[in-house]
C-alpha cells in the first residue's frame, strides 16, 4: 500500500494524494519504479511524498546520469572507441578496485533478486554508483583529459566496462533510464 508522508493512506478525499501523472510527466516512471524497489519489501507499506522522489532522483538517478554524461562527454572529445581493452591485472589498483566492486555487486544483486529481495538489491546499487561517482570518477578524474597515455585509455576501458555492466543490472528496475544509456553509446 502507498501511503503519504506521515504513514496516512492515500485518499482523494484527504487531499493527501500524489497525481502519478505528474510524477511521470516530471521525473519519468523509472523514478517511480525505483522508489517502489527501494522503500522496503513488497508486503510493507510505502511512504510517498515528492521529497522522497526528489532525493531519490539527485542521490541515485542524477548521479548515475551525470556517470554516464561525464563518461560520454570525455569519450567524445578523445573519440574514445572501446577497442583492445588493457588487461585487468595491467591496470591501476583503482581501476581493479572498482572492476572487483562492480562484480561483487552484481553477485550479491543477483543473489538478493534470485530470493525475491529487491530492496537489499537497490541499496546495493546505491551504493555502487556513490561509490562510481564519489570515490573512483573522483580520484581519476584527471585521467580522462589525455587518452593518449596508456593509463587514461585504461580509466576509460574501466569506466566503459562498468557502465555497459551495471545498465544490464539495473535494466530490470529502471528500463526507460538504462534504454536510453544504451542507445546512445551503443554499448
Amino acid at each position: 500500500l502507498v501511503v503519504d508522508k506521515n504513514g496516512e493512506k492515500m485518499s482523494k478525499s484527504k487531499g493527501n494524494t500524489i497525481d502519478p501523472w505528474e510524477i511521470f510527466n516530471n521525473y519519468g516512471a523509472d523514478i517511480f519504479r525505483w522508489i517502489y524497489y527501494s522503500m522496503g519489501r513488497y508486503h510493507l507499506n510505502k511512504r510517498l511524498s515528492l521529497k522522497s522522489i526528489e532525493n531519490s532522483m539527485n542521490k541515485f538517478l542524477g548521479t548515475l546520469w551525470n556517470t554516464f554524461i561525464f563518461y560520454d562527454k570525455y569519450a567524445k572529445i578523445h573519440n574514445y572507441k572501446y577497442e583492445n581493452p588493457s588487461s585487468l591485472i595491467r591496470r591501476p589498483d583503482m581501476d581493479r578496485w572498482i572492476i572487483s566492486r562492480l562484480y561483487s555487486t552484481c553477485k550479491k544483486v543477483k543473489k538478493n533478486m534470485d530470493n525475491y529481495n529487491a530492496t537489499q538489491s537497490t541499496q546495493l546499487l546505491e551504493s555502487f554508483i556513490d561509490d562510481l561517482s564519489n570515490w573512483y570518477l573522483r580520484l581519476s578524474r584527471n585521467r580522462f583529459d589525455d587518452i593518449l597515455k596508456l593509463t587514461n585509455k585504461m580509466a576509460f576501458d574501466t569506466l566503459f566496462e562498468v557502465i555497459s555492466n551495471i545498465i544490464i543490472v539495473l535494466s530490470p528496475y529502471i528500463p526507460f533510464i538504462t534504454k536510453k544509456i544504451f542507445r546512445i553509446e551503443e554499448i
